[in-house]
Order: structure tokens, then sequence, then C-alpha cells
């Protein structure tokens, strides 16, 4: 059901639920001549800094999840 409703509109529905929030996408979309090519998307409302608090927060969730995947390895892998 969500394939039918654009990104625009999707993003508004998901905003209009807080009242503060920030949304950032990104897309792939390499071709020959640009390899790296990366299309953003970025919304924001209410506060700024609630919105940075936010995203403080999401980056410290971010690198939790990345430190318990880590896997330490032995000086002998070295």
């Amino acid at each position: 059901m969500l394939e039918l409703v654009s990104t625009n509109d999707l993003a508004d529905e998901l905003l209009d639920r807080f009242d503060h929030a920030f949304f950032y996408g990104i897309k792939a979309r390499p071709t020959d001549d640009a390899p790296s090519l990366k299309i953003t998307c970025f919304r924001r409302k209410g506060d700024i800094f609630m919105c940075q608090g936010a995203l403080v927060r999401v980056m410290r969730l971010l690198q939790d999840a990345y430190d318990e995947a880590e896997e330490e390895i032995s000086a002998d892998d070295l």
C-alpha cells in the first residue's frame, strides 16, 4: 500500500504525527558517468534544537549497534 504514496506525501504524513521530527533518506543511483551518485531527501519539522538533540540520540544508537556488531581480531590476524 505504501508504494502508492509519493515520498513527499509519506514524509508529510510522518512529520504531521510529531511536534519535532526529521526525515533523511538516501538512494544510490550510480551511472556509468557518476558511479557514486546519490540522491538525498531531507525534511524537518519543529524546533531545530529538538531535532538536533534527536539526531545526536540517533547517532548514539547507530554507534551502539555498530559497536555490538564489531568483532575484535587477535594480534595473530594482523
